[in-house]
């Protein structure tokens, strides 16, 4: 229900809600953890037992080695095992790459709004930093840092698919250099996004900022060109030109007036809009009610894509609980055979 202008190449658009803004995040959120849960599945074949790629001979049981190590099955080619070294690692460098750059978009967000002159929003003081000679500066640090590993996180990324291209079929030695690429890349990332939600969640919003912002920048303009249109019976693209007439003859007064309006509808040869008219199309809230269709700002609609965002978002994460849980069970069976082969108490 927050009213806020909303902005595309950086310029006024049109009048949305603090609430569908923020909740844009969500699905970025949703697509991360997808990602990282497609990761798990593909790691969950074992190589254990291909060797150097090309088998043994020795006696060896892969599905019992693999069911005990908490994999779900082996590998199918135990020559791709060795060989697709580096690829899963690109993929989850990836992941934490595209993860970043999301956090930095969002940080970057922040940093606009809650700069002059747009103080719409206002983070808490452990989120800032000082300067070593103005005592008065509040600096978003956290959020421009995270613009430097977003940069570094794209860095791994290149280096490793670099590193996998082009290898002939086979063990490759070069691949081994895949290991410090993907652990450097996971300590860039790590802690972001546990940051964020700290940040995001003690941002306080000035509402009435937002709303005042709303009067300037001719945000309304879209929805009077679509009013215009439905109930005077216009081609939008006709009504587009009359509101582009109108929107230049009010610039010098750096607001769009309904008698700058009618002026303009009148040379059109279109109907006057009336005093009720207008005062709806100036009614912000009501201007968001119209937009009543799913993912868009009625704040109805708004909640409802919270809600089931959220749901997709934490029935992912439980699935990845329950794989986590279910290689932990693994590896407590695992420790409890090599107990009772040796005879002897083993810990792990």
């Amino acid at each position: 229900n927050t009213v806020c202008p909303g902005f595309t190449h950086m310029q006024p658009a049109m009048v949305t809600s603090w609430g569908h803004w923020t909740m844009s995040w969500l699905p970025r959120v949703l697509r991360h953890v997808r990602r990282l849960s497609a990761i798990l599945n593909e790691l969950a074949v074992c190589p254990l037992g291909a060797a150097a790629s090309f088998g043994t001979g020795w006696p060896i049981d892969r599905r019992h080695t693999a069911k005990l190590l908490g994999f779900r099955e082996p590998t199918t080619s135990g020559a791709d095992g060795i060989q697709s070294r580096g690829e899963l690692e690109a993929d989850y460098a990836h992941a934490l790459a595209q993860m970043l750059s999301h956090l930095s978009s969002i940080g970057q967000d922040i940093i606009l709004l809650s700069t002059p002159p747009r103080q719409w929003l206002r983070l808490a003081e452990r989120h800032t930093t000082g300067s070593s000679i103005m005592p008065q500066k509040r600096n978003p640090d956290f959020a421009e840092v995270t613009r430097a590993r977003a940069a570094a996180a794209s860095a791994y990324l290149q280096s490793l698919m670099t590193q996998i291209t082009g290898t002939p079929s086979g063990y490759n030695r070069d691949s081994q250099w895949a290991k410090y690429q993907v652990f450097d890349a996971a300590d860039n990332a790590d802690g972001g996004p546990e940051l964020f939600a700290e940040v995001i969640a003690e941002l306080e919003v000035d509402g009435a900022a937002m709303k005042a912002a709303c009067d300037q920048g001719f945000l309304t303009a879209t929805d009077i060109a679509d009013h215009i249109a439905h109930s005077r019976n216009l081609p939008f693209r006709s009504a587009y030109k009359v509101l582009g007439a109108a929107v230049q003859e009010a610039e010098r007064e750096g607001s769009l007036t309904r008698e700058a309006m009618n002026k303009a509808l009148r040379s059109a040869g279109v109907d006057d809009l009336s005093a009720p008219e207008w005062a709806s199309l100036e009614d912000f809230s009501a201007l968001l009610e119209k937009r009543d269709q799913i993912g868009n700002p009625a704040p109805a609609r708004t909640l409802a894509a919270v809600d089931r965002l959220g749901d997709e978002i934490y029935g992912e994460i439980d699935e990845i609980r329950r794989q986590r849980a279910q290689a932990d069970e693994s590896l407590r069976r695992l420790w409890a055979e090599l107990q009772e082969l040796s005879g002897q108490s083993v810990s792990n």
